[in-house]
C-alpha cells in the first residue's frame, strides 16, 4: 500500500470499490475491488483511541463508491491537538495471491488523482 500526508480535512475514495466495513471508531474503512482485492483505509495514527470524534463519514456499508467520491471528513487540526499523525494508509490487504505489483507515480496529489497503478 501507500500512505498519504493529507493538507486537506476531505477523505476520498482511493479505488473504485464496495465499502464492506466501517469500523465503530471510524478511523477505518474497508472496500472491496471488483477484483476482489480488498483495500483498508486507515485515518491516521492511534485515531482509535479518539472514539471517532474527529471523523465525519458520509458512506455506509454497501455503498459502491468511484476513485475521487467523497467518504468525509476527517478533522486534522483536532488530531494534531491530541498530539497524533493523521497520516493516511492505505493497504491492500489481500494483495498476495491477486496483485503482482503496486506502482505509484505521482508523490504530490490532489484528492482524486491517479496515483499509480495494480497489476494483477
Amino acid at each position: 500500500g501507500f500512505v498519504v500526508f493529507p493538507i486537506s480535512e476531505k477523505i476520498v475514495s482511493p479505488v473504485a470499490g464496495k465499502v464492506t466495513m466501517i469500523a465503530d471508531t471510524k478511523h477505518a474503512i474497508g472496500l472491496k475491488m471488483a477484483n476482489n482485492v480488498e483495500v483498508l483505509i486507515h485515518l491516521g495514527i492511534d485515531t482509535v483511541n479518539m472514539q471517532g470524534k474527529p471523523f465525519n463519514l458520509v458512506v455506509k456499508v454497501g455503498d459502491v463508491l468511484n476513485p475521487g467520491d467523497k467518504i468525509g471528513y476527517m478533522d486534522l487540526k483536532e488530531i494534531a491537538e491530541v498530539g497524533l499523525a493523521s497520516d493516511v494508509m492505505v493497504a491492500l490487504t489481500n494483495s498476495d495471491d491477486k496483485i503482482s505489483r503496486l506502482q505509484l507515480t505521482a508523490e504530490d496529489f490532489n484528492a482524486g488523482d491517479r496515483v499509480g497503478e495494480m497489476f494483477l
